[in-house]
C-alpha cells in the first residue's frame, strides 16, 4: 500500500511556512509519502519558486509538480491533483501547516485495519507565530457520530484527512460549484453515497492561524457555505427540522467579527457542537 500527498500553493503563501510544511511531511515523517503532488494554482512569486526548486532538487520524482497557468482556486486545483495521485491512500496537506511526525503511519495503520472506513481524519491543534498551543479541535470518531454531527459544522478537518484512492476512482471528486468550502460539500457527497467516514483521537496536524482566521469570511462565502449545508441536508436526511442548523449558522456568520471570534476561541462553541 503506497502513499500520495496532494498539495496546492498559490502566490500569497509565504516561502518560510512552506518550508516548514514539506519538512513535517518528509523530514520528520515516521512513515514518507511515495510521492507528493504539489499544484501551482497560478504564477507565483520568486520566493517561492525558489522554495519549490529546493524541494524538487532534494526530492526529485518524488515531488511531483502540476503547473496552472492561471489561478483556478482551491477546489478546481485540487481536482487537477487528484488525476495525478497514483497512490492507493491520499493524504490532504496545506502549505501553511505543519503534520505530526506520525500522522500518515496513524492514518496508514487505521485504514488497513478498517477496511469499511474510506476517509479518516484526526485532531489539530490551533498555533501561531506567538503561540504553539492555541486551542484543540477535535472530531466524531466514528461514521454514525459524522453523520449525526455534519448537519452542525465539519465532521473532518479538511488538511487533516487521508482518503482511499477508489472513492475518486468511483467518480467522486470536489464539487466546482463551489469555490469555497468545497470540502464540507465533498463530505455531505460522501455520506449521502454511503462511503464512511472516522476520525483519530490523537493530535494528527497544526493548523496555523493568524489574527484574523476566526472572521475573514465575506458574506457572499457565508452565503455559498449556507448553501452548500442546505443542499447537503437535503441530500442526506430530506427536509426535516435539521434545516434549521444551517439558518442558524447564517445568521451567526453575519454578526459582528467580535462575536464570531469570541464564540469559537470559547466553550461555548464545543458545548454547542456536543
Amino acid at each position: 500500500m503506497s502513499i500520495s500527498v496532494l498539495m496546492s500553493v498559490y502566490h500569497k503563501e509565504k516561502p518560510e511556512y512552506f518550508h516548514e510544511a514539506m519538512n513535517s511531511i518528509w523530514d520528520k515523517q515516521t512513515l514518507k509519502p511515495n510521492e507528493i503532488i504539489l499544484v501551482e494554482d497560478g504564477k507565483l512569486t520568486n520566493e517561492l519558486y525558489k522554495e519549490i526548486s529546493y524541494w524538487k532538487n532534494k526530492l526529485g520524482e518524488v515531488l511531483k509538480i502540476i503547473k496552472l497557468k492561471n489561478n483556478k482556486g482551491l477546489t478546481k486545483a485540487l481536482n487537477v491533483g487528484l488525476k495525478h495521485c497514483t497512490c492507493d491512500f491520499i493524504a490532504r496537506m496545506d502549505t501553511d501547516d505543519i503534520t505530526s511526525p506520525d500522522r500518515f503511519i496513524k492514518q496508514f495503520e487505521f485504514l488497513n485495519n478498517n477496511k469499511d472506513i474510506h476517509v479518516v481524519g484526526g485532531s489539530i491543534q490551533e498555533f501561531n507565530d506567538h503561540n504553539p498551543k492555541l486551542n484543540i479541535r477535535k472530531y466524531p470518531a466514528s461514521n454514525i457520530e459524522a453523520r449525526q454531527y455534519i448537519v452542525k459544522a465539519s465532521p473532518l478537518a479538511h488538511a487533516t484527512v487521508m482518503f482511499r484512492r477508489s472513492i475518486f476512482d468511483d467518480g467522486i471528486k470536489y464539487s466546482e460549484r463551489y469555490r469555497t468550502s468545497q470540502d464540507i460539500a465533498l463530505w455531505f457527497n460522501i455520506l449521502s453515497l454511503n462511503y464512511k467516514i472516522a476520525n483519530i483521537k490523537d493530535i494528527i496536524y497544526y493548523v496555523r492561524v493568524s489574527d484574523d482566521f476566526y472572521t475573514r469570511r465575506s458574506r457572499q462565502k457565508s452565503i455559498n457555505e449556507f448553501k452548500i449545508y442546505w443542499n447537503g441536508i437535503i441530500n442526506l436526511y430530506g427536509y426535516n427540522l435539521k434545516l434549521i442548523y444551517p439558518i442558524l449558522r447564517l445568521a451567526f456568520r453575519l454578526l459582528p467579527n467580535s462575536i464570531v471570534k469570541f464564540f469559537y476561541t470559547s466553550s461555548l462553541r464545543k458545548k454547542m457542537l456536543n
